[in-house]
Formats: C-alpha cells, structure tokens, sequence
C-alpha cells in the first residue's frame, strides 16, 4: 500500500472516531427517550387490558413504541420546518395546529387546549 494512502486512511478513520465520541450524547438522549417510551406504552397497554380484558405481547408493544417514536420524530421535523417558513426559531402553537390539521381528531383537540390556554393567559394579565 502507498505510504500517502495510509496516511488518508489513518486520518478518516480518526474523523469517525472524533465523530462517534460526539454523537455519544445524542445517542444517550434517544436511548432513554426510546425507554421512557417504551415504558409508558407498556404502562398504557397494561392498563387497556385489565379494563377490556385483553392482552399485549411484548412483541406487539415494542412495535407500538417504535412506530409512536418514528411517529414523534416526523413531527418534530415537521414543526421545525413550519417555524423555519415562518422565519421563526420558536415552534408556537400555530405550528403545531398547522401539524394537527392532518388528524380531525388532534387538531379539535389543539384547538381546544389553545382556546383554554388563551383564556387562562388573559386572566393573568
């Protein structure tokens, strides 16, 4: 092998492992963001079985946990952009209305908490 080859190869490598140390963090974060996900699925599909008497395989929960995550980083994509569009750094209430418009379900719920968090706001001024 080329001396100068080596030399490139020995200098990628020590890129991905400076790279890695700096990606440990994130990785954390999203490990114990997965888990108390997982838990609180577990948690609620615990709770749905003992009140319709049914039953969640493991299996089956950590695939609800899983798609919910995914579902959860879509969106959080999806609110920065509306910020970024608006020229805004700040993810507000308008974003996330704009996001819930895709399920009648969540934006009448959005629309109602932000109707109750408006009129709690106004009182306190």
């Amino acid at each position: 092998m080329e001396p100068g080859r080596r030399e490139e190869e020995e200098e990628e490598e020590e890129e991905q492992g400076e790279e890695e140390k700096e990606d440990q963090p994130q990785l954390a974060l999203i490990q114990n963001l997965k888990a108390s996900l997982h838990y609180t699925v577990g948690s609620m599909c615990q709770e749905a079985a003992d009140a319709k008497g049914v039953r969640f395989t493991k299996s089956t929960i950590a695939a609800i946990s899983e798609v919910t995550f995914r579902q959860c980083e879509h969106f959080a994509r999806d609110l920065e952009l509306f910020a970024r569009h608006a020229k805004r750094s700040t993810i507000n209430m308008e974003d996330v209305k704009l996001l819930a418009r895709r399920s009648s379900s969540l934006h009448l719920q959005v629309i109602v908490i932000s109707v109750l968090w408006a009129k709690l706001h106004h009182r306190e001024e």
